[in-house]
């Protein structure tokens, strides 16, 4: 399955259960990228957000918070957006 998304954050979700990036179009401010998605992708989603769950339900005081997000895959994401964006902010200046 192929999306194509502008939407950094959606596509660094993709990124993190396993899309590939096959085509990025700079399209003035912002950049169309095509992402393809292997079929695993839906298990893979469920697993990461049942992890995010479970280390939720397991945390005892607010000061987990920052374990919970590095482990999780919101950290996945965090981090896929943050190298994302610098790619695209370097092909930009080139």
């Amino acid at each position: 399955m192929t999306i194509t998304t502008t939407d950094l954050m959606y596509a660094s979700f993709l990124l993190a259960i396993g899309g590939n990036i096959t085509t990025k179009e700079n399209c003035g401010r912002y950049t169309k990228l095509t992402i393809e998605m292997p079929n695993y992708a839906l298990e893979q989603a469920k697993d990461k957000t049942g992890r995010l769950d479970r280390l939720a339900k397991r945390s005892e005081s607010s000061q987990e918070l920052q374990f919970i997000f590095s482990q999780s895959l919101l950290g996945d994401i965090s981090t896929k957006y943050f190298k994302l964006k610098r790619s695209l902010a370097r092909e930009r200046s080139k």
